[in-house]
């Protein structure tokens, strides 16, 4: 019973260890004019090739799906034509998205989701009109933008750390197990 347990302790453990992605959005909020083009950056920590990954797009409120990258392809049937994804950087495990011309219809909620690394994140669209004077957004604050570039991969995985030293001293008690188990094996057939 006990070594069933520590099976399934450990098992678990590996997964924990071996699925710590991350999908890391550069910010919460993305301003962008209509009519402009909106580039959203994103990044796997640590990184993975997504070409051979799925990567679906869509906007949370309304729910749609407004583009899915499966298998190396975007599928015609859930993609629209003002979205466009960068096939080169998934290689490098970047999901760079491109919504051109936004529209003030764009503002809301969207979510990124990479289901077999069981990583997503979120962002806000803000999409506003236009100063025709000064052919910028016309908001209150200067640090406003329509492309965003997204941060630097932490230095430090963290997760990945502490995952992978818990999964050896799982593996570690796990052996120490079987090594006594079969000392006790050994003395009942050896004598």
């Amino acid at each position: 019973m006990s070594e069933t347990l520590l099976m399934l302790l450990l098992v678990l453990m590996l997964q924990v260890a071996a699925g710590q992605y991350r999908l890391v959005c550069p910010t919460p909020l993305i301003k962008a004019a209509a009519g402009d083009r909106a580039v959203i950056e994103c990044h796997v920590d640590p990184p993975v090739n997504l070409k051979t990954k799925t990567v679906e797009f869509s906007k949370v409120d309304p729910y749609e799906v407004l583009l899915v990258h499966r298998s190396g392809e975007v599928d015609p049937d859930q993609s629209s034509s003002r979205i466009s994804l960068s096939d080169e950087d998934l290689k490098r495990g970047i999901v760079r998205l491109q919504i051109s011309p936004v529209q003030l219809s764009d503002s809301g909620l969207y979510k990124i989701r990479i289901p077999q690394l069981k990583a997503h994140c979120t962002f806000d669209l803000s999409v506003e009109k236009k100063d025709p004077e000064q052919n910028r957004i016309n908001t209150q604050d200067d640090n406003t933008t329509t492309e965003t570039k997204p941060k630097k991969p932490d230095e430090n995985h963290v997760g990945a750390i502490v995952g992978g030293i818990l999964g050896a001293i799982v593996l570690a008690g796990l052996i120490l197990v079987l090594v006594k188990r079969r000392k006790k094996i050994w003395r009942k057939i050896g004598g």
